[in-house]
């Protein structure tokens, strides 16, 4: 009788069933089907692109721990009186003298007062760097993630999504980390040195795939 010989498989090819422990229908010795290398790392590429889509629900207050109280009363201006600029010069020297409670004040009053002026963007990541030093790792998120929402594409978003991914980490959100530092690399291939350095370090840190 006439010999049978198999058809061998395209490189890049695999097969989904029994023998690579795919899902199988009807008769177990059957293939569900084919799958290219290109759509694996296709869906695998989606699938982590969607994880940062999470991390709204991810950052609710009740999983990332006890809420800070609200003021019932407004806070008194720590700014001096000057010009925007001055304002920001004195907020940020606040940060250098390492005076982080004033400085988070002083930051978050210049912050709310001047929310469209070009200092603010600034302002808004070292605030969220204030609250990292001092390990209120909820408020940095918070902060950094908001800072990343308003400017997407401004000139701190590639460091305000590296620091993000930092404070996720820092909570053991290590999921929702690796989604944002995968962001940060997709979204932004030639941010600078520095953050590509440490974007590979805490990545291998995480266990990040």
């Amino acid at each position: 009788p006439p010999r049978l010989t198999a058809v061998p498989r395209p490189k890049g090819v695999y097969q989904i069933g029994p023998s690579t422990g795919g899902v199988t229908l009807g008769n177990p010795a059957g293939t569900l089907g084919t799958i290219t290398q290109r759509e694996l790392n296709t869906a695998r590429r989606q699938n982590r692109a969607n994880e940062i889509g999470n991390i709204n629900q991810v950052l609710r207050p009740t999983n990332l721990g006890t809420p800070v109280p609200q003021q019932s009363e407004a806070p008194k201006s720590i700014l001096p009186t000057g010009t925007p600029k001055e304002q920001y010069k004195f907020a940020f020297g606040l940060v250098r003298k390492q005076e982080f409670g004033d400085a988070v004040k002083a930051l978050e009053e210049f912050i709310k007062t001047y929310p469209t002026e070009p200092l603010t963007t600034n302002a808004r990541n070292w605030l969220g760097r204030t609250h990292y030093v001092t390990k209120d790792y909820r408020s940095a998120i918070e902060v950094f993630l908001a800072a990343y929402k308003v400017q997407p594409k401004g000139k701190k978003a590639a460091d305000n999504l590296f620091r993000l991914g930092l404070s996720l980490a820092a909570l053991k959100k290590n999921k929702e980390a690796c989604a944002t530092f995968y962001k940060l690399d997709q979204d932004f291939p030639d941010s600078n040195s520095i953050i590509k350095k440490q974007l590979v370090l805490q990545r291998k840190k995480i266990g990040c795939g």
